[in-house]
């Protein structure tokens, strides 16, 4: 029986696969909460009114360090007015033009920190990688820049490269954030506990488990010393323990993780019916189908393949309301469900199920090479199921070569499992080398 890959997409408010968005510690700039509110109801018009009403007065009363809360309000509504391109180009051009008034560096990296959080909101991963280190370059030479500055920044960059499963250099920058939170002495608690789970989540997709459930186990805990409460304490600490379920069932405890993913279900949907707060509850409904996908996936590596399966279907279900049904950000479920599709035999259903997260991943504007090699290999499995050897061997061929971009310097647990697949395949019709 085929084991799943038990990869999600990118990072969210507590790096852990809600899949939608990067960063947990956005500050929310002052007075711009009636356009946030105008975008989320759908009046773009007075929003952009309420927008240059707000820039306007900036300038005019000489504020212009104010101005770096923008970037992403000018690029969403150019989006809903044209298209993301432009999007971009109008930040970027706000922001050049910002560089021409000030010279005021930590108004920089905030407003390419604004800049970031509008390629996120885009779509752009790679786009976002550049924009926050840009703010890192900023932010190394403001003078008086503070340690929780610096936390955030590297976070969010950690986050953008986790987001591309960038894995070695995503570790690299939640560890400089993690030692900047931990020399600031005004910095929150749940805010390191960000940062210890962001080296966490990637040293368990980079199979080093033992290191993983440490920094788990840490962000438990400073979430529980932190001034969170209720619900809000309730949710970040059942998303790390979403978290560290991965790491109890690769350690080969699957009973344990199953109970712990059913609390975490539980847990969740407490939140849901009793908190008053729409976007907790957004989120915490996001970390449910997730969550009810893990759980499909334990019950499909002890054999409850056809329980498996619907409940996947389930959950992907879940994420299209949540996504759309075009959204690249299917592609981990979907490679799921492929998966399934191929241990019930369903071998053409699994082809067409790849087919159509691969038709919607490569219409992202990132390139997201694990993912991709993840459905490729799926697909190869199928076809190899077929006895259509040499589309096998070409699909595998191609997972192999984006594992290996994707992962230039380490072994993934996927890619593991992708070269001793490999190998066997080769095995069985009479080669020895992997090519």
């Amino acid at each position: 029986m085929t084991q799943f890959l038990k990869k999600f997409w990118g990072i969210s408010l507590v790096l852990c696969c809600m899949s939608f968005h990067v960063h947990a510690q956005d500050e929310h700039p002052f007075g711009v909460q009636a356009i946030d509110s105008l975008l989320e109801a759908g009046n773009t018009m007075l929003a952009q009114e309420v927008l240059q009403q707000h820039i306007s007065r900036f300038r005019s009363n000489g504020q212009i360090d104010s101005l770096y809360q923008f970037p992403i309000y000018l690029g969403k509504l150019e989006a809903k007015k044209t298209n993301s391109t432009k999007a971009a180009s109008v930040a970027k051009d706000f922001i050049e033009e910002l560089s021409t008034l000030t010279n005021n560096h930590r108004t920089l990296f905030k407003a390419y920190l604004s800049l970031d959080k509008l390629y996120v909101f885009l779509g752009d991963d790679a786009s976002s990688v550049i924009a926050s280190k840009k703010a890192l370059e900023y932010a190394k030479t403001t003078p008086d820049v503070t340690q929780e500055e610096l936390g955030l920044i590297n976070y969010t960059i950690g986050g953008n490269y986790y987001a591309l499963y960038d894995l070695s250099n995503a570790v690299d920058y939640f560890k400089a954030s993690v030692a900047a939170y931990e020399k600031a002495e005004t910095a929150k608690k749940d805010k390191l506990a960000d940062a210890y789970n962001g080296v966490a989540v990637s040293m368990w997709t980079l199979n080093k488990l033992d290191i993983a459930e440490v920094y788990f186990h840490k962000a438990i805990q400073t979430t529980r010393e932190s001034d969170l409460t209720d619900y809000d304490r309730d949710y970040y600490i059942v998303a790390f323990q979403f978290n560290l379920a991965l790491v109890v069932d690769a350690q080969g405890n699957i009973g344990e993780a199953i109970d712990l993913k059913k609390q975490i279900i539980s847990t969740l949907q407490d939140i849901i019916n009793g908190s008053q707060d729409d976007f907790l509850v957004k989120k915490s409904k996001r970390l449910q189908a997730s969550a009810i996908s893990n759980l499909a996936a334990f019950y499909h590596d002890t054999g409850y393949l056809t329980r498996a399966y619907e409940m996947l279907q389930y959950a992907h279900d879940k994420k299209k309301e949540v996504f759309g049904v075009d959204s690249p950000r299917l592609a981990t479920s979907a490679h799921q469900i492929a998966t399934s599709e191929i241990e019930l035999l369903e071998y053409d259903k699994s082809i067409a199920t790849v087919e159509t997260a691969l038709k919607n991943l490569r219409k992202a504007p990132s390139r997201y090479l694990s993912v991709e090699a993840d459905l490729l290999y799926s697909m190869a499995k199928a076809y190899s199921a077929k006895k259509e050897m040499a589309r096998a061997r070409e699909l595998y061929e191609q997972s192999d070569a984006l594992y290996r971009e994707a992962y230039p310097d380490e072994y993934s647990r996927e890619y593991l499992i992708l070269l001793r697949d490999y190998a066997q395949f080769l095995v069985e019709n009479g080669e020895t080398e992997l090519g």
